[in-house]
């Protein structure tokens, strides 16, 4: 096997490599963002339309 061939499908690959990798880790991101987003929306929906339990009649002393 020619070795020059072989260096460039290793620089190749490489470069393919990394840029799956950055674009993983952006999806990623992406992914944790909208999961922050898509909880805290929720947490404000349920805080705004259920109200929250009467709280409980101290007892007397």
């Amino acid at each position: 096997m020619d070795r020059q061939t072989d260096g460039c499908s290793l620089m190749c690959g490489r470069r393919v490599h990394t840029y799956m990798h950055r674009w993983d880790s952006v999806l990623y991101r992406i992914q944790s963002l909208s999961h922050s987003v898509t909880q805290s929306a929720i947490h404000a929906c349920v805080h705004t339309y259920i109200p929250t339990a009467p709280t409980p009649p101290k007892p007397k002393p």
